[in-house]
């Protein structure tokens, strides 16, 4: 497993692309799921620790933009 692809190898990407990151993954294994469905409880843990960080990362950002850019060319 390699879980640590997402600080390693993702996060520098992101942030050459300049998107917003947060501190916070979710990796998972086919072993986490049963067809379709999270058969994990930590998986569904971690995946509403990280919807709930992001969605106060979006919020805050909802409140803090900028009016729009304009086209100079």
């Amino acid at each position: 497993r390699h879980a640590l692809v997402i600080d390693h190898q993702l996060r520098p990407l992101f942030s050459f692309l300049q998107a917003h990151t947060l501190p916070i993954g979710v990796y998972a294994t086919p072993a986490d799921f049963e067809g379709e469905h999270i058969s994990s409880a930590a998986l569904q843990a971690r995946i509403a620790l990280a919807t709930e960080r992001a969605a106060g990362h979006l919020t805050t950002q909802a409140l803090a933009v900028a009016a729009p850019l304009r086209r100079i060319a």
